[in-house]
């Protein structure tokens, strides 16, 4: 799938860079201005009279849906209603579906047979919900991916749908669970997937968006959308923060656009995408400790993703770097010893320095975490509705 199609997505306007030399002290990681000051738009003028989707809209299950259902889905038990769930998907199209760059609500997507990853997501989520089943939102930690859009920079998040299957004898672990995931171009298995309200699926939902007008310029709508995802979806989503600030110093706020980005850094510490844009924003103004300090912030938090070495080991394994692939996939695996992608790279590194012997033993690791993967107590059956159900 081209990579437009997928849309999970955190703005950024700053590219990495190296790592600095930082010696001043840590900065302050609080906001100096109130929330409210921050949400309050007078930056945007046209940003109240704004049509906003609401909830119901986004999950909102429209009379043909629950036609369709009712007349495909009837199972008295869990794995029952699941399994016609998925024949019902069958009989939708769910092979044809049109992957595109667009973010619908539910009733759209099923309309229009077309929508990203989230459209189908909540498309499926709320279908399963109507027919009865325990359905919920899962945010999914990926392989980072950074993908340039016009002059900003976007790092890509994923969502997913977990299942909880009930039933007479069903023990209480997840082994007979389900995940049902759209992302129809494979990759990595996620290191980490994290339950969700459907306040913070909402404020994925209006990030998004957000993102869709700020790329055609619209920054009023921007700013709703962005203010909408904090106020109706959930305060603390350090995406919409950091989208805020992106918009202030775009109207060359930068009091205010510093303050929305440590709120972003307040609601998620790890916020690489916020730190990213306090570097640049400070690197701008001369103030060049602070910029330093988060500069290196930014690189030892990214050493400390062993996805983030991973994709440092493809680029050095694509230069013909070999030694230097073998060094990031050690220390991947050091970090997480469980991804099997990581041996298989690290496999195919030894084979191109002519280390055979090596070669072999990562070949066998690397099927060995396969067979562990598959056969792992309490993991949920996943599902992947494009690739084939």
């Amino acid at each position: 799938m081209n990579n437009s199609r997928k849309k999970i997505f955190i703005v950024i306007l700053a590219v990495l860079l190296g790592a600095g030399c930082s010696s001043g002290p840590r900065p302050s990681s609080l906001p100096s201005v109130d929330d409210q000051i921050l949400l309050s738009g007078d930056v945007f003028p046209g940003a109240a009279s704004q049509s906003i989707p609401s909830a119901e809209d986004v999950f909102g299950l429209s009379p043909d849906m629950g036609r369709f259902l009712d007349a495909n889905v009837g199972g008295k038990t869990d794995e029952r209603a699941f399994a016609e769930l998925i024949d019902a998907m069958e009989t939708f199209g769910i092979r044809q579906l049109i992957y595109d760059n667009d973010t619908l609500t539910a009733s759209r997507t099923f309309e229009e047979r077309r929508g990203n990853c989230l459209s189908f997501t909540n498309m499926f989520l709320v279908m399963a919900r109507h027919v009865g089943l325990r359905a919920k939102f899962q945010e999914v930690s990926i392989s980072p991916e950074w993908i340039k859009q016009g002059d900003m920079q976007v790092l890509r998040r994923h969502v997913n749908v977990y299942v909880r299957l009930t039933g007479k004898g069903k023990s209480m672990d997840r082994k007979g669970d389900r995940v049902v995931d759209f992302d129809d171009e494979g990759g990595p298995q996620a290191s980490m997937e994290t339950i969700i309200s459907d306040s913070r699926a909402l404020a994925h939902f209006y990030n998004n968006w957000a993102v869709d007008s700020l790329e055609v310029g619209n920054t009023d709508l921007a700013f709703a959308y962005a203010r909408k995802a904090i106020v109706d979806g959930d305060a603390n989503f350090s995406p919409a923060w950091g989208l805020i600030g992106v918009l202030y110093r775009r109207a060359e706020r930068l009091d205010l656009a510093e303050a929305a980005q440590l709120r972003a850094l307040q609601a998620e510490p790890d916020d690489t995408v916020a730190m990213s844009n306090l570097e640049r924003l400070y690197a701008s103004q001369g103030r060049d400790e602070l910029a330093d300090y988060y500069r290196d912030q930014v690189l030892g938090h990214r050493l400390k993703n062993p996805y983030f070495r991973m994709e440092k080991a493809r680029e050095a394994y694509q230069a013909g770097d070999y030694p230097t692939a073998v060094a990031h996939l050690k220390k991947a695996i050091s970090l997480k010893n469980d991804e099997s992608e990581f041996y298989f790279l690290l496999r195919d590194s030894y084979y191109q320095m002519g280390d055979i012997l090596k070669a072999r033993k990562y070949h066998a690791k690397a099927h060995k975490v396969l067979d562990e993967q598959g056969g792992r107590e309490g993991t949920p059956r996943r599902i992947k509705p494009k690739g084939g159900i």
